[in-house]
């Protein structure tokens, strides 16, 4: 059960060790209330791997008020490269508002940390920004 410890963190208890970008996924994947409330709104998972023309976003969720969240996931340092995909996902999705299967889309990323460009260009875009870290057997999601 996932434990708030201030206004933009959460933390989920686990045994998993995190190794690569996968075993992120995994431990979030069971974590969906956490990653909910660090994101502030109401997700829920749906796919993994969900393909797009533009490549498999890592997690895609959407919430009840019709909005699609693709969830873009780095192990260690999100570089620019995240900005790329999360754009393109963004897009492929957005295309989909116009068919009236969302209201709006709004793109996540999690990684531990974030390169100066990546972080401003993210926030350019208003993409929710988490870093993930691993404390013994917590898993801390940071708003940021």
């Amino acid at each position: 059960m996932p434990t708030t410890s201030n206004n933009n963190e959460f933390v989920s208890q686990s045994d998993s060790e995190l190794k690569n970008e996968k075993d992120v996924v995994k431990l979030l994947l069971h974590n969906e209330e956490s990653v909910a409330q660090a994101c502030g709104f109401d997700l829920q998972f749906a796919t993994i791997e969900q393909e797009t023309q533009y490549g498999n976003v890592d997690i895609m969720a959407y919430s009840s008020k019709m909005y699609a969240h693709p969830i873009e996931v780095k192990y260690d340092l999100a570089t620019h490269a995240i900005v790329g995909q999360i754009t393109k996902y963004m897009k492929h999705f957005l295309r989909r508002v116009n068919y009236g299967y969302f209201r709006d889309v709004i793109g996540i990323t999690i990684a531990q940390r974030y390169s100066d460009h990546a972080y401003q260009e993210l926030k350019k875009l208003n993409v929710v920004i988490l870093t993930h870290k691993r404390i013994g057997k917590k898993l801390v999601l940071t708003k940021i």
